[in-house]
């Protein structure tokens, strides 16, 4: 795909979210690869993640395709919604950037199905922006926690919405959580 008609792709789709030429600097130096995420096309066996029209049904696969230090992308597509149950979701190679597309209802979805379910970010040098996160039970923990001593993490866009229950029960008792040591890092836009 030519330069300009990805550039033009990016403004288009990042357009309301305010973020799509920070998102143009970032990614007019990267080195790596792209993949690609969408839970109701997607599959992680059959696919290779490799264009929208093929792409994994979660994060935690395009991650095994990652490259430590190379600026890899992955899209998580418009629609997607990704359940996390009683484990800890590791973004865990360095130097990744996890950027979700769409605006305001289809900007892709984390739900935290159980109270132990949380996004880890437990490797250097890291960009997760533009998602939403919903907590589905009570109490969930922590939403997003940056391990100790994990540096120039950057969080850009992320809403932490009201609970699935819609009754106030459904919480994150920490939305984001930065841990000893956490140098460099940016959180920028948050909305809760």
């Amino acid at each position: 795909m030519a330069s300009a008609d990805l550039s033009n792709r990016i403004r288009k789709a990042m357009a309301h979210g305010g973020v799509g030429d920070e998102l143009l600097s970032l990614l007019s130096g990267t080195t790596g690869s792209q993949f690609y995420v969408h839970s109701g096309t997607g599959d992680d066996t059959l696919n290779n993640g490799q264009s929208s029209t093929t792409p994994y049904a979660t994060h935690a696969q395009a991650l095994l395709d990652m490259t430590a230090s190379e600026n890899d992308v992955i899209w998580l597509m418009p629609g997607h919604v990704e359940d996390k149950t009683n484990a800890q979701w590791g973004v865990n190679v360095v130097g990744v950037n996890t950027i979700g597309l769409g605006h305001a209802g289809s900007r892709p979805r984390f739900d935290f199905n159980h109270a132990n379910a949380s996004i880890n970010m437990e490797s250097n040098d890291n960009l997760l922006a533009n998602i939403v996160l919903r907590p589905s039970v009570p109490d969930v923990l922590i939403g997003i926690d940056v391990v100790a001593a994990v540096t120039g993490t950057l969080l850009q866009d992320i809403e932490i919405v009201p609970g699935e229950a819609g009754d106030g029960t459904d919480e994150f008792v920490l939305g984001i959580d930065l841990k000893v040591g956490c140098t460099g890092t940016t959180i920028v836009r948050p909305k809760m």
